[in-house]
């Protein structure tokens, strides 16, 4: 393409790797000492830390933009919304576009309710800071697009947005990717999928093998539970999880379809979060039966008891699961009329078409 690459590394003499414990230590350094700026930062100019955080990154790059140029500007997530306020100051712009990937607000004050104490405190402070900047500089957009009819009605009744400023283009799944791979069930195995650097899903994690794996080992005692994805940025507590004869973890996976694959029963025990949970659509595309949480499978409107099962306190988590690991082929049928929904509702095909419509 006719660009030529010059790379001159700095010099430095090699040294010798840090251990384990002092290579976590200066990570957590480095990171207290950026999440204190963008906290300190954050609550002088009312915002959460993360948006402090990517606005300095965002003003560090000393982007010149001359926005006469551009027809739209397309912002992902909302906690990007202050760099939305900083281009909108410009006599210039063109119409924004935010696409909500959550509500950062409900996502913020549902993880707090996770912690305990001072912890607690400050989380629900950087919820409070969240939901005020949310709802502050929402209106600097033309159109929110959202994940699901749930928070596009939390953004007009919370946020005041009107009907017209706000669409859809719910969540897909692609269905041929997940068809490509195919194997029979391993009887008996419980599988959780996803990054675990993501709080909701670490502490889905550490729930479920403390409160209701347990429960389910008393009627099975030859269930097993396998928790697969990436452990990039997870806490020490997971990374150092310790497998045994119940419990199996993997978490530098490349390919997450064969561990989908495999689950007799795919369980969604998310506590937290917001916006819509891809890894039901997949492992639904991938035909296996599914129980979540109401709040894992919020936003896709799958219907309980015939594509999903939804359980919400340990003992009807524990007695879905029980359910479908006692009678193979109800889980089988369930799995079935999983895909056929996810099929007709979620493909990719029908949302590319209802998304250029927007």
């Amino acid at each position: 393409l006719g660009i030529e690459v010059l790379y001159y590394p700095p010099a430095h003499k090699p040294k010798k790797p840090d251990a384990v414990w002092l290579k976590k230590f200066k990570q957590l350094l480095r990171f207290g000492r950026v999440a204190l700026f963008c906290l300190r930062r954050g609550v002088t100019n009312n915002l959460p830390p993360l948006s402090v955080y990517y606005l300095q990154v965002f003003r560090n790059a000393s982007i010149k933009l001359n926005l006469q140029d551009y027809d739209l500007v397309q912002i992902e997530h909302t906690y990007l919304l202050p760099i939305a306020e900083l281009l909108s100051t410009s006599a210039h712009c063109p119409p924004i576009v935010v696409t909500a990937h959550n509500v950062e607000a409900i996502q913020a004050y549902r993880t707090a309710k996770l912690f305990r104490g001072i912890n607690r405190f400050f989380e629900w402070m950087i919820a409070r800071l969240t939901r005020r900047m949310e709802g502050k500089l929402v209106s600097k957009a033309s159109m929110v697009l959202t994940m699901s009819n749930y928070d596009a009605q939390w953004f007009m009744e919370n946020y005041g947005l009107q009907q017209d400023s706000v669409a859809v283009i719910p969540s897909g799944v692609d269905m041929g990717y997940f068809s490509e791979i195919k194997s029979s069930p391993e009887p008996n195995l419980l599988v959780f999928t996803g990054t675990f650097g993501h709080l909701p899903n670490m502490d889905a994690v550490m729930w479920f093998r403390r409160n209701v794996l347990p429960r389910i080992v008393q009627e099975h005692p030859g269930v097993r539970f396998l928790a697969a994805g990436s452990s990039r940025l997870a806490s020490v507590q997971i990374q150092t999880l310790t497998e045994g004869p119940n419990e199996s973890y993997d978490f530098d996976v490349a390919d997450i379809r064969p561990y989908i694959q495999r689950a007799a029963v795919y369980v969604v025990p998310l506590r937290a979060g917001s916006g819509t949970r891809l890894k039901i659509l997949e492992a639904m595309a991938c035909g296996r039966a599914v129980v979540s949480t109401r709040i894992g499978a919020e936003g896709l409107d799958v219907p309980d008891g015939e594509a999903i099962l939804l359980a919400d306190s340990v003992d009807d988590f524990v007695r879905s699961v029980s359910l479908l690991l006692k009678n193979p082929d109800i889980a089988l049928r369930l799995g079935a009329k999983a895909r056929n929904w996810v099929n007709q509702n979620c493909n990719w095909i029908s949302i590319a078409d209802h998304q250029e419509n927007i």
